[in-house]
């Protein structure tokens, strides 16, 4: 390692002066809060949602400090993490005496913890309960690997997944997250709302269409497939062989829409219906099945979030291939 110089250590301690000023400034801002609450605990819950909030803020702070400390003079600030990782625990622990650290607390244990957090809006929480993740994942990532703190992360994310969860009114969650009307409706469906809508990437709007043309494809593809397996009666390979590419084909399409409303969120029954298919050849219907899979595959964003259904793809036009030798090649005609 160089040596640091006294310039990078003048610099490094400008730098890390301003975060410590406004970290002490927080620190006062929670001194006062607590004050309050002690005198007057009516809103205490809605206080220490700021409370929280404040943590995560000073633990970003403090994480700034060891980007400075790194870019600066090479060096992880171990003191600054470490102060992060404690201040994340302030953080907890303010959200815990709100809605508890119980794993599997029934909801009805769980009403006056909601009752009392009632005017925050879903949105907000959620806001919330992202940052705190975020920042928890951060700090993990500035210790790096084999870091003596490991098994303080494993409780720390423990505690976070119990808090996140109860943070939530699961009585109308369960409705909201099947209602696409309800205005909460994007905050209860995360995988929706987190890795599709917010990306604003026109690439995910237009691989949305194309994967719900391709299933309305597919249908229009399974009738014709259908039509074409009870006309090969007498020729038992080919009937035999129509029946596995189409079941092959239907087994992708369920993958397809499982992992896809994962991303995208659920599909709405209108959404899904059969393209009428007008090929009455079986050579010019697999060229066109195949064609039209790959016409798909390339419209699969790069993005390692669609990286399950390039796979998925890439196994059905391998099927697709193999059935034109299997069709034409041993069927008989």
């Amino acid at each position: 390692m160089a040596k640091i110089t006294d310039d990078a250590r003048q610099q490094f301690n400008q730098e890390a002066e301003g975060y410590k000023r406004r970290i002490n400034e927080c620190l006062e801002k929670e001194k006062n809060i607590l004050t309050v609450i002690k005198g007057n605990a009516a809103g205490a819950a809605y206080q220490k949602i700021m409370l929280a909030e404040e943590m995560i803020y000073v633990a970003t702070l403090y994480i700034a400090i060891n980007g400075s400390s790194l870019k600066i003079l090479n060096v992880k600030n171990n003191d600054s993490l470490n102060d992060a990782r404690k201040v994340l625990y302030k953080a907890i622990i303010y959200l815990e005496e709100i809605v508890t650290n119980s794993i599997n607390i029934a909801y009805s244990e769980l009403a006056d913890s909601m009752a009392s957090i009632a005017n925050t809006p879903i949105q907000k929480r959620y806001e919330l309960v992202k940052k705190l993740g975020l920042a928890i994942q951060m700090v993990i990532d500035g210790f790096g690997d084999n870091s003596k703190w490991k098994w303080s992360f494993v409780e720390l994310n423990g505690r976070f997944a119990v808090v996140a969860k109860n943070m939530l009114d699961m009585k109308t969650a369960v409705k909201d997250y099947f209602d696409p009307n309800s205005q909460d409706y994007d905050t209860k469906n995360p995988t929706k709302k987190g890795n599709f809508e917010s990306s604003q990437n026109p690439d995910y709007t237009e691989f949305n269409e194309n994967y719900k043309k391709l299933l309305c494809n597919i249908e229009g593809w399974m009738t014709r497939l259908r039509n074409f397996h009870w006309a090969s009666k007498g020729r038992m390979n080919l009937h035999t062989r129509l029946d596995e590419f189409r079941d092959k084909i239907d087994d992708y399409a369920d993958s397809l829409a499982e992992e896809c409303q994962g991303i995208s969120g659920i599909l709405k029954v209108t959404e899904i219906h059969a393209i009428d298919c007008e090929i009455y050849n079986l050579s010019e219907l697999h060229s066109e099945i195949l064609e039209t899979v790959l016409e798909f595959y390339e419209s699969i964003p790069e993005s390692a979030l669609f990286a399950g259904v390039r796979s998925q793809t890439d196994a059905l036009i391998t099927v697709i291939n193999s059935y034109r030798y299997l069709f034409f090649d041993l069927c008989d005609f």
